[in-house]
């Protein structure tokens, strides 16, 4: 594969990733992110010193 080859694979690999990203609802993302935090916190031990 040569320079150019490589960069268009980039470019293309790049502007799926913004078209995906697009399709992302920031609230629901948000939503997700702090349920998740939740869970983790009830799953962490106890700290002691």
């Amino acid at each position: 594969m040569n320079k150019f080859e490589a960069e268009k694979l980039a470019q293309m690999d790049y502007s799926a990733l913004l078209c995906e990203c697009e399709k992302l609802d920031p609230g629901d993302e948000k939503l997700m992110a702090e349920e998740r935090l939740a869970q983790d916190v009830i799953g962490w031990p106890e700290y002691r010193e």
